[in-house]
């Protein structure tokens, strides 16, 4: 992962159609592996066992072999770049997935017990619109899983980068405050139980040191990187 100053970005369905080709080839990208740990750890307090699970902007199913293994009763990954989904499809043949092109979903009311969306959120222009649509897919006292760039770090400048056949590629993002998010979250219905994030500190200085970017350390240093939150939709039946 790379943190420069902000640039010219391409649009994330563009984007992630080239990053596709190696986005499961990355073993040193630091905010992959946060994003690992920090649902590793939401995933804990979920329910998953017979459940059914929408995974959106699910790009290659980096979380799907954890996923199985608690036995869903559905998992469905949906995303914009059709090349992240073919990736998808070649790891777990017998998946289904859907290719969206906006916020809308092409799935019926009330019918996900849960909705995961890690490293999404950022790339959604109309956070309010998606929301809206997330809630109207997802079951009463259903539950949600967000990870994503946090909106600090986007806001000094912070890109979300890749290499592609040696040109740096910045993918396109819109800033979404927490704050936002929780306020959204509350006219959803959502109850916030869990939140986490992860700063650009002494424990992630290496990744830095290994790519020769200590200036990029030192200059984005104490800021938040990433965040994660659980949430769960108010049981209109208790």
């Amino acid at each position: 992962m790379n943190m420069l100053l902000l640039r010219k970005q391409q649009e994330p369905r563009k984007a992630y159609d080239l990053w596709s080709e190696q986005y499961d080839e990355q073993p040193d990208n630091l905010m992959l592996a946060l994003d690992e740990d920090i649902f590793s750890n939401l995933i804990t307090f979920a329910s998953l066992k017979d459940k059914t699970i929408a995974d959106i902007g699910c790009g290659t199913g980096r979380h799907w072999k954890q996923l199985l293994k608690y036995r869903p009763a559905r998992l469905i990954g949906l995303d914009i770049s059709k090349g992240m989904l073919q990736h998808l499809n070649e790891k777990y043949p017998f998946t289904e997935t859907r290719l969206i092109s906006h916020s809308t979903l092409p799935l019926q009311n009330n019918s996900f017990d849960m909705i995961i969306s890690t490293l999404v959120i950022a790339h959604i222009r109309k956070i309010k619109k998606a929301f809206y649509e997330w809630n109207r897919v997802l079951k009463s006292g259903g539950e949600i899983i967000i990870t994503d760039y946090h909106p600090e770090l986007l806001g000094k400048g912070g890109d979300r980068t890749f290499l592609y056949h040696g040109k740096l590629i910045a993918v396109k993002n819109y800033i979404h405050s927490i704050e936002e998010i929780r306020r959204l979250a509350e006219i959803m219905n959502w109850q916030i139980r869990e939140f986490t994030e992860r700063k650009i500190d002494e424990k992630v200085a290496r990744y830095y040191e290994e790519k020769g970017a200590t200036s990029i350390f030192k200059k984005f240093q104490g800021t938040p990187l990433i965040y994660g939150m659980y949430l769960k939709k108010r049981d209109v039946f208790a």
